[in-house]
Protein backbone atom coordinates (compact mmCIF):
# COMPACT_ATOMS: atom_id res chain seq x y z
CA UNK A 1 0.00 0.00 0.00
CA UNK A 2 1.19 3.50 -0.59
CA UNK A 3 2.69 4.74 2.79
CA UNK A 4 1.30 8.35 2.03
CA UNK A 5 -2.36 6.55 1.41
CA UNK A 6 -1.80 4.34 4.72
CA UNK A 7 -0.87 7.51 7.38
CA UNK A 8 -3.70 9.00 5.89
CA UNK A 9 -5.97 6.27 6.73
CA UNK A 10 -4.35 6.50 10.20
CA UNK A 11 -5.21 10.37 10.50
CA UNK A 12 -8.80 9.91 9.39
CA UNK A 13 -9.23 7.26 11.85
CA UNK A 14 -8.08 9.48 14.68
CA UNK A 15 -10.24 12.07 13.52
CA UNK A 16 -12.89 9.64 13.44
CA UNK A 17 -12.46 8.48 16.59
CA UNK A 18 -12.36 12.26 17.84
CA UNK A 19 -16.28 12.75 17.07
CA UNK A 20 -17.44 8.99 18.40
CA UNK A 21 -18.92 9.13 21.69
CA UNK A 22 -17.10 6.42 23.67
CA UNK A 23 -13.91 7.84 22.94
CA UNK A 24 -11.84 10.58 24.23
CA UNK A 25 -13.33 13.31 22.40
CA UNK A 26 -12.13 17.01 21.89
CA UNK A 27 -8.61 16.79 21.14
CA UNK A 28 -9.01 18.69 18.06
CA UNK A 29 -12.71 20.12 18.16
CA UNK A 30 -14.64 21.34 14.88
CA UNK A 31 -14.09 21.50 11.38
CA UNK A 32 -11.77 24.09 11.54
CA UNK A 33 -8.89 22.71 14.08
CA UNK A 34 -9.64 19.18 13.03
CA UNK A 35 -8.72 20.55 9.06
CA UNK A 36 -5.07 22.09 10.92
CA UNK A 37 -4.37 18.60 12.54
CA UNK A 38 -4.52 17.25 9.05
CA UNK A 39 -3.01 20.00 6.97
CA UNK A 40 -0.31 19.82 9.11
CA UNK A 41 0.47 16.01 9.39
CA UNK A 42 0.13 16.05 5.45
CA UNK A 43 2.67 18.88 5.50
CA UNK A 44 5.10 16.71 7.80
CA UNK A 45 4.60 14.09 5.63
CA UNK A 46 5.38 16.16 2.38
CA UNK A 47 8.27 17.81 4.02
CA UNK A 48 9.66 14.02 4.68
CA UNK A 49 9.13 12.85 1.31
CA UNK A 50 11.13 16.38 -0.42
CA UNK A 51 14.20 15.99 2.26
CA UNK A 52 14.47 12.16 1.93
CA UNK A 53 14.84 13.00 -1.89
CA UNK A 54 17.24 15.26 -1.77
CA UNK A 55 15.36 18.02 -2.67
CA UNK A 56 14.81 20.29 0.50
CA UNK A 57 14.15 23.11 -1.82
CA UNK A 58 10.53 21.93 -2.53
CA UNK A 59 9.94 21.39 1.46
CA UNK A 60 7.16 23.29 3.06
CA UNK A 61 9.90 24.60 6.20
CA UNK A 62 12.35 25.97 3.55
CA UNK A 63 9.71 27.92 1.29
CA UNK A 64 8.86 29.88 4.48
CA UNK A 65 12.16 29.93 5.21
CA UNK A 66 11.86 28.28 8.64
CA UNK A 67 15.78 27.57 10.10
CA UNK A 68 16.29 23.73 9.84
CA UNK A 69 19.03 21.37 10.51
CA UNK A 70 17.47 18.52 8.37
CA UNK A 71 20.75 16.59 6.28
CA UNK A 72 20.65 13.83 3.36
CA UNK A 73 18.12 11.76 4.13
CA UNK A 74 19.29 7.74 4.79
CA UNK A 75 19.05 5.41 2.10
CA UNK A 76 15.97 3.02 1.31
CA UNK A 77 12.64 2.83 1.80
CA UNK A 78 10.69 6.34 1.81
CA UNK A 79 7.82 4.72 3.56
CA UNK A 80 9.67 4.59 6.81
CA UNK A 81 10.98 8.09 6.71
CA UNK A 82 7.39 8.70 6.37
CA UNK A 83 5.98 6.69 8.93
CA UNK A 84 8.28 8.74 11.27
CA UNK A 85 6.99 11.82 10.10
CA UNK A 86 3.38 11.00 10.11
CA UNK A 87 3.93 9.32 13.92
CA UNK A 88 5.37 12.38 15.33
CA UNK A 89 2.61 14.91 14.15
CA UNK A 90 -0.40 12.33 14.91
CA UNK A 91 0.97 11.79 18.56
CA UNK A 92 1.01 15.73 18.59
CA UNK A 93 -2.42 16.25 17.47
CA UNK A 94 -4.52 13.29 19.04
CA UNK A 95 -1.71 12.32 22.00
CA UNK A 96 -4.92 10.18 23.85
CA UNK A 97 -4.45 7.80 20.18
CA UNK A 98 -0.72 7.21 20.92
CA UNK A 99 -1.38 3.76 21.49
CA UNK A 100 -3.26 3.57 18.20
CA UNK A 101 -0.73 5.09 16.19
CA UNK A 102 1.96 3.03 18.01
CA UNK A 103 -0.25 -0.44 16.77
CA UNK A 104 -0.54 0.94 13.14
CA UNK A 105 3.82 1.60 12.90
CA UNK A 106 4.69 -2.12 12.54
CA UNK A 107 8.37 -2.91 11.57
CA UNK A 108 9.99 0.08 10.06
CA UNK A 109 13.56 0.64 9.98
CA UNK A 110 15.17 2.92 13.01
CA UNK A 111 17.70 4.97 11.14
CA UNK A 112 14.81 6.11 8.55
CA UNK A 113 12.42 6.34 10.62
CA UNK A 114 14.48 8.96 13.06
CA UNK A 115 15.16 10.57 9.90
CA UNK A 116 11.26 11.40 9.69
CA UNK A 117 10.82 12.29 13.11
CA UNK A 118 13.44 14.80 12.56
CA UNK A 119 11.71 16.38 10.15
Amino acid sequence: MNPVFYWNAILLECSRRDFTRGFNNAQQPGPIRTSRAMAIVHLAIHDAVAFSSGNPGAAWLTKKGIANTIGAGPGGSVGDIIAGAAVVTLKAMYPRYGGYIDDSTGAVNAARFAFGQQV
